[in-house]
Parts: structure tokens; sequence; C-alpha cells
């Protein structure tokens, strides 16, 4: 029981001592606001940018069929430093999604929401996996 008391006590020094002014819960409620509207806008502006990356390289898609689109991708994922598969995802985005305003949840989620909820492989539905009885050879699902 003590060690609850000391834990509490240790919060409360941890606690401001404005706590129960109005203007301080004004103030933690408008930072509060500043980093979840910033987050928020972090996040839409990384879906833009690719996006946008997506698009201007599919206007120049047509004039690599000779060279390959892997090795294609690979060069310009080379030459602005970013990874193969990031832009291999930025193509798919701009194809799946040529308007923005067509995102199911609109401004309402992130770049690794696209990547794996709408961009990646359906998952199928789990295989029921069977084992083999060692003695008599009788399979049965487990």
């Amino acid at each position: 029981m003590s060690e609850l008391i000391q834990r509490k006590q240790e919060l409360l020094q941890n606690t401001s001592p404005f706590l129960m002014e109005k203007w301080y819960s004004d103030l933690v409620e408008e930072c509060k606001s500043i980093v979840i509207e910033g987050e928020f806008t972090a996040r839409w502006a990384l879906i833009e940018t690719y996006h946008e990356l997506g698009t201007r390289i599919l206007e120049d898609y047509d004039k690599v069929q000779d060279i390959g689109v892997d090795k294609f991708v690979g060069g310009v994922a080379n030459d602005i430093q970013k990874s193969k598969r990031t832009v291999y995802y930025a193509l798919q985005f701009a194809q799946a999604y040529p308007d923005l305003q067509l995102l199911p949840e609109g401004k309402n989620t992130s770049w690794r929401k696209i990547i794996h909820e709408y961009l990646g492989e359906k998952k199928s539905e789990p295989k029921n996996k069977t084992a083999v009885c060692p003695n008599c050879g009788t399979e049965f699902d487990i």
C-alpha cells in the first residue's frame, strides 16, 4: 500500500502547479489542438507528395517499355534516393486513385494505411491446417 501512496505523490509532484487554473487548461487544450492539426497536415502532405510522385512518373511511363519497368523504377528510386518499393507504391497509388477525392476515407488516412489496406494484396481467408496421425494416418483439422 505504501508503494501506491508513494506513486501518487510522485505523480502529484510531476504535474503542473497551474493545473487548476483556467488559463492553464485553455493553454493545454490549444497546444493539443496545434499538435493534432500539425500531425494531420503532415500525414496529408506525405500522401499528396507520393501521389504527385506517382503521377509524374506515370507521365513518362510509356517511354521505358524497351528497358523494362523494373529497371526504370529502380533507376528513378536510386536517383531520388527513395526505395524501389516506395516508388512502386507511389505508382500504384496514382494509378488506383487518379483523384485523391476518391480515397475511401478522404483525408482521414495515412500513407501506411493506404499501402496496407488499399494497395496491398487482399488477405485471403485463413486456410485450415491439417495434421496426420502418425499411428493411423488419419488427417484431421487443427
